[in-house]
């Protein structure tokens, strides 16, 4: 299987989960392109999209030998996209629209095998579902910075029991980095 890789992505989300399945990550290069949601009737292409989009800028920049991995998440409720908040007022209000309902987390993702001249991109999509949460909960949970640079302003893997979470789908996609289906990819063209 291929272990060696380039990340296009500056997520400690995504470096982690790379490292905890024994991937080489070669080198970090964080893609700056403008994320635009291009099809809002089709979040899943749109998400898609960006993460070949930061693949092609950094294989654009940087002539490599080592397959390029890119990808980029967002969170929705009622067709409503949830970025990076940009403050805890506003990853405050995310999380108010987020109490005692089911959102949905879509991670595009998007890889380059130089040896092959192929990438090969696609998304997966998982729900995640929280009871009800009082400003106390919100408020206690924003105090730990935590919603800082992720989409939704919450990390699955910190949220504390008050929450109430429940998921369905890959807890890795939800987590900003699709690994079961980029594994599955990686491991089909090692052969």
């Amino acid at each position: 299987m291929i272990k060696d890789i380039i990340l296009a992505s500056k997520s400690i989300a995504r470096k982690k989960i790379l490292e905890d399945n024994n991937m080489n990550i070669v080198k970090i290069i964080p893609a700056e392109i403008n994320e635009i949601i291009k099809y809002p009737n089709n979040l899943e292409l749109s998400i898609e999209e960006i993460a070949r989009n930061k693949l092609d800028k950094v294989k654009i920049d940087n002539l490599n030998t080592y397959p390029i991995l890119a990808c980029d998440t967002l969170v929705s409720l009622n067709n409503k996209v949830y970025g990076k908040p940009k403050n805890k007022k506003e990853a405050k209000l995310m999380l108010e629209n987020f109490s005692n309902t089911t959102h949905k987390i879509i991670s595009g993702y998007a890889i380059y095998l130089p040896s092959k001249e192929i990438t090969i991109s696609g998304y997966d999509v998982a729900t995640v579902s929280f009871g009800e949460l009082s400003n106390q909960i919100i408020d206690n949970y924003l105090n730990f910075n935590d919603y800082q640079n992720c989409a939704g302003g919450y990390r699955i893997q910190n949220l504390p029991k008050e929450f109430k979470m429940q998921y369905f789908g890959d807890y890795y996609t939800i987590m900003g980095l699709p690994f079961s289906k980029i594994f599955d990819i990686l491991n089909m063209l090692s052969v």
